[in-house]
């Protein structure tokens, strides 16, 4: 029986990573994209690991890579949106140039790659997407609405595109995680630009330093990858995975209560 491949966005750390060397011991060929592949030491070229460049505001590289996928192992079975990153701060302390890219790499790079990969499942008459959303797809906290914004964004795609695709047998699944223990608070975290309205500091500042604390204790990312791979061989209409412990409650929990209640709920953990 052929070998199954899967192509993943944002490989070089993170979520994306542990996708890449789970779906290998799982037995899969992976298509496996960076934006800086010349800078990494542990994946190389093989008979079931082929390593692209790809930008995913840039629909030139990924067009690029997705067909040396096709070329080198024929068909490609599912893609995984993982390219992403997080801006946090106060809204008004946001450039729009920052708004602009926060939404350019976490949904139209989304978006980019599915329209890529569309031709090439219909063809096949198969296909699944896997699109990286959040917890914060779901529910909102403070000092994140732009990338909560982006994320709610992925929420509403990947359900619309779950019924626009169902008939052509190409399947839409959204993962959500929360707390993972990823470079999320680190290197793949841009804060606002400017910190000139301090109006915002009695709570921004212990925010970020309580959330940077959290996001070190989180889930390991290997429990998102085992996620995603159960999403992609579980060929029943569910549309949304939850990933982790923290995640999974505070989504069941915005589901049970009033808005209200949430609200109060969020309001004094921020303080």
């Amino acid at each position: 029986m052929q070998k199954k491949t899967i192509f993943i966005t944002g490989t070089s750390s993170g979520i994306g990573r542990a996708t890449v060397k789970y779906f290998l011991e799982k037995d899969w060929n992976v298509i496996a994209t960076m934006k800086f592949p010349e800078n990494e030491m542990e994946f190389k070229n093989s008979d079931s690991l082929l390593l692209e460049k790809v930008d995913v505001t840039d629909s030139l590289t990924i067009k690029k890579a997705f067909d040396n996928g096709v070329l080198k192992f024929g068909k490609i079975d599912a893609i995984v949106n993982n390219a992403g990153y997080g801006l946090l701060g106060p809204l008004e302390n946001t450039t729009e140039e920052q708004a602009r890219a926060q939404f350019d790499v976490n949904v139209l790079g989304v978006i980019s790659t599915i329209r890529i990969a569309l031709p090439h499942f219909r063809e096949n008459n198969s296909g699944k997407i896997i699109n990286i959303g959040s917890m914060l797809g779901r529910i909102t906290l403070p000092f994140m609405s732009l990338y909560s914004a982006s994320k709610h964004a992925i929420e509403g795609l990947s359900e619309d595109l779950y019924y626009e695709l169902k008939d052509l047998n190409i399947q839409v699944k959204v993962i959500e995680p929360g707390n993972v223990r990823t470079d999320f608070f680190t290197s793949s975290l841009v804060r606002a630009e400017s910190d000139s309205i301090k109006v915002y500091d009695k709570y921004w500042h212990s925010y970020i330093k309580n959330m940077i604390q959290r996001g070190s204790v989180g889930a390991d990312t290997i429990l998102a990858a085992k996620v995603i791979y159960k999403a992609v061989n579980n060929n029943s209409n569910k549309l949304r995975y939850t990933v982790d412990k923290t995640g999974k409650r505070l989504i069941f929990f915005r589901s049970i209560s009033t808005l209200p209640l949430f609200q109060f709920i969020i309001t004094k953990f921020v303080k």
